[in-house]
């Protein structure tokens, strides 16, 4: 909610002053009143309005009263509420859909991945549809994270090239609405809200590879919504195809199914499967597979230089099969990094593994969604 280039009316001030009652109870855990007046500057009148248009809007619920501390009666306490309701997370991907539903307080009560192969929109419709009618739950919202050029204002994917999707509205696949971002961008998103700095860059690590940037806390979308593609960067050389019908990208020697391909072709099934294969094989010292994932490194850690050297960010988040594959390839990586980032010594670059694995991203949705409750709650 934004004041700019327009006068704050009665209306615009109690939704701002709600969303810092909310955001106290959130962030500082059961409140009284008194403590929400104290920390946030507002007097104890307008406190009580506040409390009360939350709890009527289901938002924030009364609890027992805090231990007296001393002389006087006990303050009554206010916690986040939100009844059965949950937001809805969905990540539509390649080889697998991941669902995550999460109440208003944080308590995540759907955790779920199913196994497709290239889904077309009508199949995505209605698997997020089956999903969002089979938690027995209402909706804060939801939103569905693709890997690909996706306009959040309107909540359509532009381009989706790993999922052959174009210009594909989803907006109205849910009866309450359904908000739509790219992948990378929600999967910062989760890592930051669980402790990533505010200057981060997230790598996905599925199919293909995007990056998900983080400055100032703030989501970096470029002019015109698309930053972030850095799986097309044009470094590997004219013999690498990617799915996007290009030569050269990245993701097209970074991406599984091109570690696959050089590993072992005939590995097929689940995204969990092919990851396991992988790794089995890593931790059976097989010869062929440590070369690759050695290569694998340096070419991540190409592509990871160049991103470091543009944005400068304090830490560099591996996700997806990146973080469970990590411990074969770290040390190229590190070695390329090393080398090819002027600004290593001066200031370096942490190096993260996701343990959010594949769930970041529709985590990431779902936190979308309570954000937007907490930043304009009535």
């Amino acid at each position: 909610m934004a004041f700019a280039d327009r006068p704050a009316t009665p209306a615009t001030v109690r939704r701002h002053n709600a969303r810092l009652v909310l955001g106290q109870v959130r962030d500082h855990g059961p409140r009284s009143r008194a403590d929400l007046a104290r920390d946030t500057g507002l007097v104890k009148a307008a406190i009580s309005g506040i409390v009360a248009d939350l709890i009527e809007a289901g938002l924030l619920a009364e609890t027992g009263p805090a231990p007296a501390g001393g002389r006087g009666r006990p303050m009554t306490l206010l916690t986040l509420d939100g009844g059965p309701a949950v937001a809805l997370g969905v990540e539509v991907n390649v080889d697998y859909l991941s669902a995550v539903a999460v109440t208003l307080g944080g308590e995540i009560v759907l955790r779920e991945r199913v196994a497709v192969h290239s889904p077309s929109p009508e199949e995505a419709r209605k698997a997020i549809a089956v999903i969002a009618e089979g938690l027995g739950r209402p909706l804060l919202g939801a939103c569905v994270a693709v890997p690909g050029l996706v306009d959040p204002d309107t909540a359509t994917v532009r381009h989706a090239p790993n999922l052959h999707w174009r210009e594909v509205e989803v907006a109205g696949w849910l009866p309450g609405g359904l908000a739509c971002d790219n992948d990378a961008n929600l999967a910062v998103v989760a890592e930051h809200r669980r402790g990533a700095p505010a200057d981060s860059a997230y790598l996905t690590g599925t199919v293909g590879i995007g990056a998900g940037l983080l400055v100032d806390g703030r989501v970096y979308r470029g002019g015109s919504g698309y930053a972030g593609e850095i799986g097309h960067m044009p470094i590997a050389g004219n013999d690498a195809r990617c799915g996007c019908g290009r030569t050269g990208c990245w993701e097209a020697v970074v991406g599984l199914e091109a570690l696959l391909r050089r590993i072992d072709p005939g590995v097929t099934g689940t995204y969990d499967e092919k990851v396991a294969a992988l790794v089995s094989r890593a931790e059976a010292a097989d010869p062929a597979t440590l070369e690759a994932l050695c290569d694998h490194g340096t070419w991540l850690g190409r592509g990871a230089a160049a991103l470091t050297n543009l944005l400068n960010p304090s830490a560099l988040i591996l996700g997806g099969f990146f973080a469970d594959l990590a411990p074969w390839f770290l040390d190229p990586l590190r070695a390329e990094l090393d080398a090819h980032v002027l600004a290593a010594d001066l200031a370096p670059c942490e190096l993260r593994l996701s343990s959010l694995g594949v769930t970041a991203a529709s985590l990431g949705a779902a936190d979308l969604v309570l954000n937007r409750v907490f930043a304009d709650p009535l």
